[in-house]
C-alpha cells in the first residue's frame, strides 16, 4: 500500500472561489490525485507539453473602472499540482476529460479511476463530491493544454480518408462526439494495463463511430502511440501508422444506418474488447456521452482547417473556388454596410432636384457618416493569413472592377457552380446532408449552400479581426452560425454541454417558479465581460468611455489570458461581469420634464454639473457574477438611474456622426418658438393645446425619446423583443405620450463621459451625434432625415 502523508500539508481551496490557501481539508484529495498520476505512467513528452501550455506568464491586466484584475496566479491549485511530476501527469489526464464532460462527470470519472488504481486506507478514497471543487479550479487551465487540437487533427484526417474512399456518410456531418464516462474509465484501465505490462495482453480492440477521433487522440495523448484505425466494411485500411506495434490499439469505425425510415434509429454504441490471449477476451459495450460535441480550445488556423474540412471546402475544385472567393467576400460585406450612406446621398439628391427646391438650402452642407462596425483592412488581412490556402492573399481592393459583381458571378465560384465539367466535383462536395450544416426552410440549392458556407468562414474572419492581437487567441471547437454568435462564443459565453445543463435546471426551476429562470437568462444576455477557459473578453468601448472616431470599429474587442479577480478581495474570482440598467423596468423609468429653449448652443445644458462613474456590486444569487452599472450625479446628488454601459453599442449601430459643416463649430442657433410655451403643467401632464416647437431639451439619462423612436420601428416578434423579454417595455413605449416637439436635443457640453452616458440606452434608436458641425446645421439635418434625437 502506498505510504500515506505523515502530516497534512498546506493544500486546500476555498468554495466557491476554489483558490489555494493554507488548509488541510483536501490534502488527502491532492495526495490521491498525485498517486493516480504516478500509476498512469503517462508519456513525459505529453506532460512537458501540458506544463508549457498551462503555465502563466505572470502578467496582470487591470480593469480599473470596475476594480478587477485578470491573471493566471502562480499559487493556484493547478500550479501546485504541476510542481510535481505525478501531479502534472494527473493534470495531463484531466485535460482530456474536460474536453468531453462537464465538471461533475469529470469528478465522477476520476473518482472511479482512483478507486481502481490507488491503494488507500479505508474511507480515504476521495468521492466525486470532494473532487468537484478541484476540477472546477483547474478546468480552465486544462482547456489550454492543446489536447483538443489533436482531436481536431484526427477528425480532419479520418474524414479526408473516408471521402477519399468515397464512403457513404450522408447522415454524418462531423465525427465530433465523445464516449460516456464509463467507457473512458474502461479504456484508461486497459491502457494502464498495457503500459505497465501487468498482463500478457495482446491489445485493445474498439468499435465506435462518431467518437473515434476523441478516442484516437486519447490513446496518442497518454502514451504517444498511434492507434490503428480502419473501416468495418471492406479491406482494413490503415489511416494512421503507429510506430510501436507492441502497443496494439485497434479502432474500427462502424457506421450505423440512420437513413432507413422503415426501421427505428438505434443508439450509437461503443464496444471495447480486451484481447488477453487468442482464447480469452472480454467485451464491454457503452454509449455516447451527453455532450453535443467535444470541447476545448484550438489555435485559430486549426479551427479554420476544421471548418473548411467540415464544409468539404478543403479539397479539389471546391477548395479552389473557396480560396478565390474568401478574400473577396469581406469587401462585398463591407460594401453592404455603405448602402445606407448611398441611400442617404440619393435622398439628398432627389430632394435638392425637386421642383421649387434650392440646391444650396434644401440640404445643409454637412459631412456625415455612420459609426464603423467593420474591422480595419489590416486586421482582416492578419486573420486571412490564418485560413489554409489564403496565407498570401489579401482582402479584395474595393476599387476592383469585380466589385460590381455578385459573389456567385466571381470567376472561381461561377466556374465551380455552373461548369458541367465540374459536375462530379460538385456532387462529391454536396453529398453531406445539407440540413446537418444549416437550418433552412427552403430546400437549399448548391449555390445557396456554397454561399452560406463562404459566409460562415468570412463571418469568423471578421469576428476574429475585431480582436487586438488575435494571433494568440484560441477558438472553441464548436460550429458558428452568424457573426454575432461567433463573437459570443469567442467571449466564452457558454459551452454547449453547459447550455444543456442550464436548460435542464431551467426546466426544473419552472416547476418552482419562473423568477429564478428569468434572472439566469437576464444574466447571460447582459454579460459585458466573460471569463472562460482562461480567456477574458470584453468590448473595448465599454470602459474606455470614448465614442470612436474615424474608421475605428465600435465593436472592437479586448482579451487577455487569466481568471478574473476582485482587487479588494484577491481570493474572490468572477466568471462574468453583467450590466445593469434600471430603465429596463418601465415602472421606474425616469420621467423628467422636457425643457424648451429659444436659443440652442453647444453650451446649453441643465443646471449643475454631471459626474459620471462606474459602480459595482455582487450578484444577489450568484457569487461568481459581478454587477456593473454607470451612474451620473449632479452636484453630488444621489443618482436616479443605473445605466448598462454596453447599451452604447445599440445606439451607435444606427447613429449618424455629423462631422463638419461650413460654419464655426460653436455657432449658436435661434429657435422659432415663443418664450411662453407651457408644454407641461405643474403636475407633469402634457398639454396637447400648447404650441409645439421644433426642438426641446431632455436630460442625458432620459430614455423616453429612445423608447418612442424604438416603438415606431419595433415589431412584436423582433429579436430584441423576444430574446431579451422586452414585451412589457415595448407596450409601455407605445403607451407614452408624444414629447413637445419633433427633435429631442441632449447637450453633453463636450464631455466625453456624459456623451457616452447619454448614448448608453436600453434600446437602439436613430440618433445623430454632433462632432464639429454647428448646431443649426445639425438640427436642419435631423429634420430632413427625420431623426428624432440629437446629441450635441
Amino acid at each position: 500500500m502506498a505510504e500515506q502523508p505523515a502530516t497534512k500539508l498546506t493544500a486546500g481551496w476555498d468554495k466557491p472561489e476554489f483558490e489555494y490557501r493554507p488548509d488541510d481539508e483536501y490534502s488527502s484529495v491532492l495526495y490521491a490525485c498525485r498517486e493516480l498520476g504516478r500509476k498512469l505512467d503517462i508519456c513525459n513528452e505529453t506532460s512537458d507539453e501540458v506544463d508549457r501550455q498551462i503555465s502563466t506568464d505572470g502578467k496582470t491586466n487591470v480593469i480599473h473602472e470596475i476594480q478587477v484584475e485578470i491573471k493566471l496566479p502562480d499559487s493556484d491549485v493547478a500550479s501546485l499540482l504541476k510542481s510535481s511530476l505525478d501531479g502534472l501527469k494527473f493534470l495531463t489526464l484531466t485535460c482530456t476529460l474536460v474536453s468531453a464532460f462537464d465538471t461533475c462527470e469529470c469528478a465522477r470519472v476520476l473518482a472511479l479511476l482512483i478507486q481502481h488504481h490507488v491503494e488507500l486506507a479505508e474511507g480515504q478514497c476521495p468521492t466525486s463530491e470532494q473532487l468537484l471543487p478541484l476540477i472546477i479550479a483547474i478546468e480552465a487551465r486544462c482547456q489550454l493544454s492543446g489536447f483538443a487540437r489533436h482531436v481536431v487533427n484526427y477528425e480532419i484526417e479520418i474524414l479526408q480518408e473516408l471521402r477519399a474512399q468515397n464512403h457513404e456518410t450522408t447522415s454524418l456531418c462531423r465525427l465530433d462526439k465523445t464516449p460516456d464516462g464509463d467507457a473512458v474509465v474502461e479504456l484508461v484501465d486497459l491502457l494502464l494495463l498495457l503500459a505497465n505490462g501487468s498482463r500478457e495482453d495482446c491489445g485493445i480492440s474498439i468499435y465506435a463511430c462518431r467518437c473515434v477521433p476523441w478516442i484516437a487522440a486519447l490513446v496518442w495523448w497518454l502514451y504517444r502511440k498511434e492507434p490503428l484505425v480502419k473501416l468495418v466494411s471492406g479491406e482494413p485500411r490503415r489511416l494512421m501508422a503507429f510506430n510501436q506495434p507492441e502497443a496494439v490499439v485497434g479502432i474500427t469505425i462502424v457506421f450505423q444506418n440512420h437513413n432507413d425510415s422503415s426501421s427505428p434509429q438505434t443508439p450509437e454504441f461503443i464496444e471495447i474488447r480486451a484481447l488477453y490471449s487468442k482464447e480469452y477476451r472480454e467485451k464491454s459495450t457503452f454509449g455516447l456521452g451527453p455532450a453535443k460535441r467535444y470541447g476545448g480550445l484550438v489555435p485559430i488556423n486549426t479551427y479554420f482547417h476544421l471548418m473548411l474540412s467540415t464544409f468539404k471546402l478543403n479539397k479539389g475544385k471546391a477548395n479552389e473556388a473557396a480560396i478565390k472567393l474568401i478574400p473577396y467576400a469581406p469587401s462585398a460585406a463591407r460594401k453592404v454596410t455603405t448602402s445606407v450612406e448611398e441611400a442617404k446621398t440619393k435622398a439628398r439628391s432627389t430632394s435638392a432636384s425637386a421642383p421649387g427646391s434650392s440646391c444650396s438650402t434644401d440640404w445643409p452642407n454637412i459631412a456625415s457618416n455612420g459609426f464603423e462596425p467593420f474591422p480595419s483592412r489590416d486586421d482582416i488581412h492578419r486573420i486571412l493569413h490564418l485560413v489554409p490556402g489564403c496565407e498570401k492573399k489579401h482582402m479584395q481592393d474595393p476599387r476592383s472592377k469585380q466589385m460590381h459583381m455578385t459573389l456567385c458571378e466571381q470567376a472561381g465560384a461561377d466556374l465551380f457552380l455552373r461548369n458541367e465539367i465540374y459536375a462530379a466535383d460538385r456532387a462529391a462536395w454536396g453529398k453531406t446532408e445539407l440540413s446537418a450544416q444549416f437550418e433552412d426552410r427552403d430546400a437549399p440549392t448548391e449555390e445557396r449552400l456554397f454561399l452560406k458556407q463562404i459566409a460562415h468562414v468570412v463571418a469568423t474572419v471578421l469576428a476574429l479581426s475585431l480582436f487586438h492581437d488575435p494571433e494568440k487567441l484560441m477558438e472553441g471547437c464548436c460550429d458558428v452560425t452568424e457573426w454575432h454568435r461567433v463573437c459570443r462564443m469567442l467571449a466564452g459565453e457558454r459551452k454547449e454541454e453547459e447550455e444543456e445543463q442550464e436548460e435542464q435546471e431551467q426546466e426544473e426551476s419552472q416547476k418552482k417558479g419562473k423568477g429564478k429562470q428569468a434572472e439566469r437568462e437576464k444574466t447571460m444576455r447582459d454579460t459585458i465581460v466573460s471569463c472562460y477557459a482562461s480567456q477574458a473578453v470584453w468590448p473595448e468601448i465599454t470602459f474606455k468611455c470614448e465614442i470612436p472616431s474615424g474608421e475605428e470599429s465600435y465593436l472592437r474587442l479586448l482579451w487577455c489570458w487569466g481568471h478574473m479577480y476582485s482587487r479588494s478581495s484577491p481570493n474572490r474570482r468572477f466568471t462574468r461581469v453583467v450590466g445593469v440598467d434600471s430603465r429596463m423596468d418601465h415602472v421606474i423609468i425616469p420621467k423628467s420634464l422636457p425643457e424648451i429653449a429659444t436659443r440652442l448652443a453647444p453650451a446649453t445644458t441643465f443646471t449643475g454639473q454631471y459626474q459620471v462613474e462606474f459602480r459595482i456590486k455582487s450578484h444577489p444569487t450568484d457569487e461568481r457574477v459581478l454587477l456593473c452599472t454607470m451612474v451620473a450625479m449632479i452636484d453630488g446628488m444621489q443618482p436616479s438611474v443605473c445605466v448598462d454601459p454596453s447599451g452604447v453599442i445599440k445606439s451607435l449601430a444606427s447613429a449618424e456622426l455629423l462631422e463638419s459643416c461650413a460654419h464655426h463649430p460653436n455657432a449658436s442657433t435661434d429657435i422659432s418658438a415663443p418664450l411662453n410655451i407651457i408644454a407641461y403643467s405643474a403636475a407633469g401632464t402634457f398639454n396637447a393645446e400648447a404650441v409645439r416647437p421644433d426642438v426641446y431639451l431632455c436630460s442625458p439619462e432620459d430614455p423616453v425619446p429612445w423608447l418612442l423612436d424604438w416603438a415606431i420601428r419595433a415589431d412584436d416578434w423582433d429579436v430584441l423583443v423576444v430574446e431579451r423579454g422586452l414585451w412589457d417595455l415595448l407596450c409601455y413605449a407605445r403607451s407614452l405620450e408624444k414629447r413637445p416637439g419633433t427633435l429631442a436635443v441632449v447637450s453633453v457640453v463636450g464631455n466625453d463621459k456624459v456623451k457616452f452616458f447619454t448614448l448608453a440606452k436600453p434600446v437602439g434608436a436613430h440618433v445623430a451625434v454632433r462632432d464639429r458641425a454647428c448646431v443649426a446645421c445639425c438640427v436642419e439635418f435631423c429634420k430632413k432625415l427625420q431623426l428624432s434625437i440629437l446629441v450635441v
